[in-house]
């Protein structure tokens, strides 16, 4: 009599593969969650790019800035009223129009009032926003 021997996993073998599934998941949540935050963060740039286009060009066309962000979409200077919004914090970007003595470097779009805390901005944690300045170049603006 001959015994036949199925092959198989026993139950600590089982335990073990899923044991390091989970760890492996475990790391890997924390890369997606910064990930999905410079997206974020790429797309709010992209924002303020075109915003800082509609706003050159409205210039140009009126001689003047205008009064609130929802005149470059209503004046068809932008073509998406969703640019006018950060896409973090689902509100409308921060809009100061700059005077006539505004320097190069005076924020003019911002995720939020520049001003805000550290914990009240909308990108990496509660510690960044994107801004707009009045030269047209955007960056990161870390709370102080």
């Amino acid at each position: 009599m001959t015994h036949r021997r199925t092959r198989g996993f026993t139950l600590i073998e089982l335990l073990v593969v899923i044991a390091i599934m989970a760890i492996m998941f475990a790391t890997l949540v924390p890369m997606a969650t910064a990930v999905n935050d410079r997206a974020r963060t790429s797309e709010c740039d992209a924002h303020l790019q075109q915003i800082a286009v509609a706003l050159r060009m409205y210039f140009e066309d009126h001689s003047r800035y205008p009064a609130s962000l929802q005149e470059l979409y209503d004046g068809k200077y932008l073509d998406q009223k969703e640019i006018l919004r950060c896409s973090r914090g689902e509100h409308e970007y921060y809009y100061r129009p700059p005077g006539p003595n505004a320097g190069r470097d005076d924020v003019v779009v911002a995720c939020v009032d520049p001003a805000a805390p550290n914990g009240k901005r909308p990108h990496r944690h509660g510690s960044v926003d994107v801004v707009l300045e009045m030269n047209g170049r955007t960056h990161l603006d870390e709370a102080k």
